[in-house]
């Protein structure tokens, strides 16, 4: 019985030590966010859509929303029909921006002759 109650009080210690670096660590990160000021309006980077990549939507608006889409993928699936409509209806439809879809075939051996099948319909 005399050997449970230090390796209970080092139990203790330990997961109150933690729960303190836990808590300090928290705080610092917390005020690291807070004194980060993004920029929103600048560019940090593009994707070239010159390799045919088909746009939806005002090619001069001035924001460009791209797709990356492997036609197997269920998630691009559900993206297509549940949250596009929207995007379409209060982005491209009203100008504020465009959609690029990018070809990602990854998802199998068939991914890639999809993507390759979809630029022969019109």
């Amino acid at each position: 019985m005399k050997k449970k109650g230090p390796i209970l009080g080092i139990i203790i210690i330990s997961i109150i030590a933690g729960i303190a670096a836990l808590a300090s660590s928290s705080d610092n990160e917390s005020k690291s966010f807070e004194q980060y000021d993004v920029d929103m309006s600048r560019t940090h980077g593009s994707i070239s859509t010159a390799l045919g990549s088909p746009v939806l939507g005002n090619p001069d608006a001035p924001i460009t929303i791209v797709e990356f889409g492997d036609y197997q993928c269920h998630q691009c699936y559900n993206w297509f029909h549940d949250t596009k409509p929207m995007i379409m209806r209060d982005y491209i439809e009203t100008g504020k921006a465009n959609l690029v879809f990018v070809d990602f075939a990854f998802l199998g051996k068939d991914s890639p002759k999809a993507a390759q099948a979809t630029y022969c319909a019109d």
